[in-house]
């Protein structure tokens, strides 16, 4: 047995720590390769939601038409019909009041050009009031 020590009071390295950085340089590598991997998987689940809202939209659930209802407009946006009214009541989206509605009140309705126009701009800022 040979108790010498380098310069910086270390033991000689013998063979069987060698072994064991050749198995952490392995475990090092399988890290990084699975680290590699679950990028790779991430983006595959990115391309795959985005295909999935292109598949969507060109298999057009909804036809296109001039005009939408509140409930057509939340359901095209995935949101809460009241919000879409709420919207309209604040002038966040150019709508108009249908001429017939249920009694005395009326329902709204947007324009084909202001949903898009909303999906590429987003809200109107709020109108300034006196």
């Amino acid at each position: 047995m040979n108790n010498q020590l380098d310069l910086f009071g270390n033991a000689p390295e013998s063979k069987k720590p060698a072994k064991r950085s050749r198995n952490a340089a392995r475990n090092s590598d399988a890290g990084e390769l699975l680290r590699r991997i679950k990028a790779i998987e991430g983006r595959f689940d990115r391309v795959e939601h985005v295909l999935r809202q292109l598949y969507e939209l060109l298999t057009v659930k909804q036809a296109i038409k001039d005009w939408y209802t509140t409930k057509e407009v939340a359901s095209i946006l995935e949101k809460k019909e009241y919000t879409v009214r709420e919207w309209c009541r604040l002038e966040r989206v150019n709508a108009t009041k249908a001429r017939c509605g249920r009694g005395a009140e009326q329902s709204w309705l947007i324009s084909h050009d202001e949903l898009t126009r909303y999906q590429n701009e987003g809200l109107l800022p709020p109108p300034e009031r006196y």
